[in-house]
């Protein structure tokens, strides 16, 4: 994307333009592609149905669950799991800062002590 860096209106309309030219290339090489086949086919039905089933499949967002194992229990519940997963990343920044802070107390550390880095 050359007009991200230089910012020029001019570059940006030449990128859109490119851009449309790629897009229509790529459709009509795509139907190219699937006449060729149909014209081909001894079933032209069946290839017809083929595509179209193809194309409506790749249209459709797959269906992606996440299975969690909490406390030795599987949980699948794409609910559950999202309610889950937010309350883990609601406390794990806590825990992490009681632990570190633990940990500095243990070596002898004062709060005081500890590295803090701030601007200049």
């Amino acid at each position: 994307k050359k007009h991200d860096g230089t910012g020029s209106v001019q570059d940006k309309v030449i990128m859109v333009s490119r851009n449309k030219l790629y897009d229509q290339k790529l459709r009509s090489l795509l139907q190219n592609a699937n006449a060729q086949l149909i014209e081909t086919s001894n079933n032209k039905s069946k290839a017809l149905w083929n595509l179209i089933n193809s194309e409506k499949q790749s249209r459709q967002p797959s269906q992606f669950y996440l299975k969690l194992n909490i406390n030795n229990k599987t949980v699948d519940n794409p609910v559950e799991v999202a309610e889950y997963l937010n309350t883990y990343f609601e406390q794990i920044a806590e825990i992490t800062l009681q632990k570190n802070n633990q940990q500095q107390r243990d070596n002898g550390l004062q709060e005081e002590q500890a590295l803090t880095v701030s601007p200049i």
